[in-house]
């Protein structure tokens, strides 16, 4: 990616650049070291980055159900993860809206492995009726779905999923 710099660490910002911390002159110590940032030079991509910082700077905690379940599509993963973990942080109540996601024909696949991952906190913090909803899912069409259903299933410990897992052995995909 970069060449004639001690780059030690890379991170992606929320607003699409890349910003490098470089040593500056070598790996011993000195008082030359820089951070470097790495724009994109297409514009919608630029556009793209603000709105993803404006994303964060605004918050998870405070939004609504419905805009949460809205990010869970967003390009960003860390949009996705974000809205996600608000979600299970709400409780019980976003339950319905995450099962009505699941049942989506517009869902995205991204949108639904958030979604299993969500109820997969719900249930682990003590919201059963999650568990219903992730067993459902083990017989979704896309093998992706049925297999990230299947580990969240198997990291809570849903004993109730065990005959369906178990099924999953004969299925198509490996």
């Amino acid at each position: 990616l970069v060449e004639g710099v001690a780059v030690c660490d890379i991170e992606h910002g929320y607003d699409g650049n890349l910003y490098l911390a470089d040593y500056g002159g070598g790996w011993s110590v000195n008082k030359n070291g820089t951070i470097q940032v790495m724009r994109p030079s297409d514009s919608q991509m630029q556009a793209t980055g603000k709105e993803t910082a404006r994303t964060f700077i605004k918050g998870f905690t405070h939004r609504s159900l419905p805009e949460l379940n809205l990010l869970l599509s967003h390009d960003d993963q860390r949009v996705r993860q974000a809205a996600q973990f608000a979600m299970g942080e709400i409780g019980s109540d976003s339950i319905d809206v995450l099962a009505s996601n699941l049942k989506s024909e517009n869902a995205s696949e991204q949108s639904s492995l958030h979604t299993i991952w969500a109820l997969g906190q719900l249930y682990r913090n003590g919201y059963e009726e999650a568990g219903k909803y992730l067993i459902s899912s083990l017989s979704a069409e896309d093998s992706e779905i049925r297999a990230n259903t299947a580990r969240t299933c198997g990291d809570i410990s849903l004993a109730s999923s065990k005959e369906p897992l178990l099924s999953l052995l004969n299925d198509p995909s490996l």
